[in-house]
């Protein structure tokens, strides 16, 4: 179960989730669940359970007692009146000295997860710090958490990662350690000045990777006995490339080359710790990140400790020393950055530039920013005006903002963008000014109005559209065989994902999807357009079209019943929300996209991919086409590898 304590200077509504076995060949419907506890009792909707399934759901459920202790929950399922199961669940009353657990509705499914506390015991009347501490594998949250003695200056939060092995802080375990941020962060009243990083063995690569990922968030970062790269771990930095389809792979999955965006760490502090006897995690991991850093890096601290093996605690006052002494500055005062991401769609912000669409997608892309304020005195007006000249070096770049607020007490901006030169911005009137490559040169623009083309909110890559919410959508109109297969699929990936993520997913048949009931979700479809009738209410423009023994992406056509497909393409009645599909051509093509590789973490695939069912035994050799559509989702725009014989 996923529940939360109870805090004894509490009385609210608080929130849980159960397992529900449904048994029978039909649809569970109409259920509800009743908890009583110290006199209260609430009901909850319980949502649908498709047949022989298993579904993890949330209930709600009264926090009334003042006095520490452990007390029983009763938790029943009922049908209408009539009480199917019943069962009786601990839970620990808290006082706020002691580490605990909360829990919220997660935006990525609408499933419930929970994270960790441990109030500080705060001494100051400033806002507190907040800092953010990630587990290592088969480490809880909870046990996370308490490890922690209070902080005279702010509270350890602790994520989950979804499971205690999880995601490696890579994917739906990095959008988990972000709602937790962004969520304690509202809820604690924290300065987000004052936002730190920490984490142990997998959470000290995930302290390497969110750092890297999302730079501004953090004042410093303190990596504890964690290995720096999904690849490093693995003996190699890079992967090993042997044709121009592996490289699509390659792309979709550069978010995890940690390395690659190590410039990033020039955002803040980095102290980094590490036992030379560790035998987990070898200390060659922090050794290298030593060497590495000092090449550029003029703020990293460094502590090896004699004879420590992998675990020899997280919770040390040279860290938080450390931490101590760093805040994250104001845009108006920052002299020089660099920002770099992969995926806009992942990390697109960073002091005051926006990212907004690349120029080749899913290659590295960045900006490097320095700024300066010359001051001149005008004698005959005896007034002083001030002119802020901002320079900017871009890499792989299409659109990108550049936010001015900062510049306000500025007279006049002037930026210059690799080489090209904009003068007498009107800074007071306007709070951004946007630009776009036009005939390899910069130009002044409006800001974005067409939210269907590739942005931050929805980018690409197949793995995407599994977040927003997202609801599993089997196709019933095929053949019965086609039909089972659907079913099946959408019932596997979503237990799968219950299993690696502690996910809760809503199962629909095509006959109930409605684009008004489901607004703004992301839809994952599984079938064709012969076989899924929402195919045609969702993916009737889209440049790949799937039907029974054909698949036509633009001017080429794969004819048979053994080609299989994962692609991905946006809502076009949302500005936020991604279509997945899973699809082949026939029971041979369905059948080859059974593997479900989607959900490990450290690895991706392109917005589209169209195999054939020699898949189990070629490898490569089996993948038709992959690859990427352009900023306007189109095929003409973007990069398709082919197949070469």
């Amino acid at each position: 179960m996923t529940i939360p304590d109870f805090l004894t200077t509490e009385n609210d509504t608080k929130i849980g989730s159960i397992r529900i076995l449904n048994s029978t060949l039909k649809n569970l419907k109409g259920l509800k669940i009743v908890t009583e506890t110290n006199g209260h009792s609430i009901a909850t909707k319980v949502p649908a359970i498709i047949p022989m399934a298993m579904r993890k759901v949330p209930y709600y459920v009264e926090d009334n007692y003042t006095e520490k202790d452990t007390v029983r929950v009763k938790v029943k399922l009922y049908k209408g009146n009539t009480l199917l199961d019943e069962a009786s669940v601990l839970y620990k009353v808290k006082s706020p000295e002691q580490f605990y657990s909360r829990t919220f509705i997660s935006d990525i499914d609408g499933s419930v997860q929970y994270f960790s506390v441990k109030e500080g015991d705060l001494k100051t009347e400033d806002k507190p710090a907040m800092f953010l501490s990630v587990h290592g594998a088969s480490v809880e949250a909870r046990r996370q958490a308490a490890e922690y003695k209070a902080k005279d200056w702010g509270h350890v939060i602790a994520p989950t990662n979804r499971r205690d092995f999880g995601f490696n802080w890579e994917d739906w375990g990095r959008w988990d350690a972000m709602e937790v941020q962004n969520i304690a962060e509202e809820m604690y009243g924290t300065d987000p000045k004052r936002t730190y990083l920490t984490g142990h063995s997998m959470g000290g690569h995930g302290t390497w990777h969110l750092g890297a990922t999302f730079p501004d968030k953090w004042a410093a970062i303190a990596p504890i006995s964690g290995w720096y790269s999904l690849f490093s771990y693995a003996g190699k930095d890079k992967l090993e490339e042997a044709s121009a389809l592996e490289h699509m792979f390659t792309r979709a999955n550069h978010a995890s080359h940690t390395l690659e965006l190590s410039r990033n760490y020039l955002h803040h502090g980095v102290y980094i710790q590490h036992g030379d006897a560790d035998d987990v995690v070898s200390v060659d991991q922090a050794r290298f990140m030593r060497k590495h850093l000092a090449e550029f890096h003029t703020d990293f601290a460094y502590l090896e400790y004699e004879d420590k093996k992998h675990w020899f605690g997280i919770d040390f006052h040279t860290i938080f020393d450390y931490f101590k002494w760093h805040t994250i500055p104001d845009n108006d005062v920052v002299k020089t950055f660099e920002f770099r991401t992969v995926n806009p769609g992942v990390s697109s912000e960073s002091r005051y530039i926006t990212l907004y669409q690349q120029e080749k997608l899913f290659e590295f892309s960045g900006v490097k920013a320095t700024q300066n304020v010359r001051t001149e005195k005008q004698i005959k007006k005896d007034e002083v005006l001030k002119t802020r000249n901002i320079s900017i070096e871009t890499e792989n770049l299409k659109t990108f903002k550049v936010d001015l607020k900062h510049t306000i007490a500025s007279d006049t901006v002037n930026i210059n963008i690799d080489g090209v030169k904009f003068q007498n911005l009107d800074a007071k009137n306007k709070t951004e000014a946007w630009f776009k490559k036009d005939n390899e040169t910069w130009v002044l623009t409006e800001a974005p109005t067409d939210a269907f083309e590739k942005n931050p909110t929805r980018y690409g890559n197949f793995k995407e559209a599994f977040k927003d919410n997202m609801i599993f959508v089997y196709g019933t109109k095929g053949t019965k065989a086609e039909n089972d297969w659907a079913f099946n699929k959408a019932r596997f990936d979503a237990e799968t994902f219950y299993y690696r993520g502690n996910g809760s997913i809503d199962i629909i048949s095509d006959k109930d999807f409605s684009l008004k009931k489901y607004k703004d979700r992301s839809v994952i479809l599984y079938g064709n357009a012969s076989t899924n009738s929402a195919w045609k209410v969702l993916l009737n423009d889209s440049p790949v079209q799937v039907k029974r023994n054909e698949i036509q992406i633009g001017d080429q056509s794969f004819k048979g019943d053994h080609y299989g497909a994962y692609l991905t393409y946006p809502r076009t009645d949302s500005d936020t929300a991604s279509i997945a599909v899973i699809t082949g051509t026939g029971l041979n093509g369905f059948k080859a996209a059974i593997p479900n590789k989607y959900f490990g973490s450290g690895t991706d695939t392109p917005d589209v991919m169209i195999f054939n069912n020699t898949i189990f035994k070629e490898g490569i050799n089996g993948i038709e086409a992959t690859g990427f559509y352009g900023n306007d989702w189109s095929l003409e725009q973007g990069d398709i590898e082919w197949k070469t014989n």
